[in-house]
């Protein structure tokens, strides 16, 4: 009911109009209202398939080696390989653990297409895998957790990409 004399709406309409306020955080600046990727940015899983596609000799299994690390991370015992090791609380991770690695890293290499095959993806899993177990000692929670991470990635990878968990079984008996 707009007001009859002038013809716009009356202030609880105008209030009833208001789309419903956002939750979670606040845009970044130069983003578009709504908008929940950078202007010029490819971060849909088809847009980086199309780029991943254009590259010459790209392994085809990297879509599913993606999916399997976004299936990781949503398992809670997970938790504990998002974020490499912090070193003001734990500084001998460091001195004893060659190559340092986190699940944030290696999204991050899908993301940004940076792994040439699956190979590369399973070397930096298995490197992770056996980092938490070479550190942690076998009782511990982040050691059972690093059993949950491990034994998930396994069904996931022997389930999805067969042939490439024969390759993961030769590469973690080489770490």
């Amino acid at each position: 009911s707009e007001d009859e004399e002038s013809g716009t709406p009356t202030e609880e309409e105008e209030e009833e109009e208001e789309p419903p306020a956002r939750r979670g955080r606040p845009s970044r600046p130069g983003r578009p209202r709504g908008s929940t990727k950078k202007a010029g940015s490819v971060d849909s899983r088809s847009d980086r398939s199309n780029r991943r596609s254009l590259k010459r000799g790209v392994d085809q299994n990297l879509e599913a080696c993606e999916q399997i690390l976004t299936d990781l991370l949503k398992i809670p015992e997970c938790a504990d390989f998002i974020d490499l090791v912090d070193k003001k609380k734990v500084p001998d991770y460091y001195d004893l653990i060659e190559r340092p690695i986190c699940l944030s890293q290696i999204k991050e290499k899908t993301l940004y297409l940076q792994y040439e095959s699956c190979d590369e993806f399973i070397l930096d899993m298995a490197t992770l895998i056996q980092n938490c177990f070479d550190y942690n000692l076998e009782q511990s929670e982040v050691y059972e957790n690093g059993k949950i991470l491990q034994s998930s990635f396994e069904a996931m990878l022997k389930s999805r990409i067969p042939s490439a968990y024969r390759t993961y079984n030769k590469t973690k008996s080489q770490l």
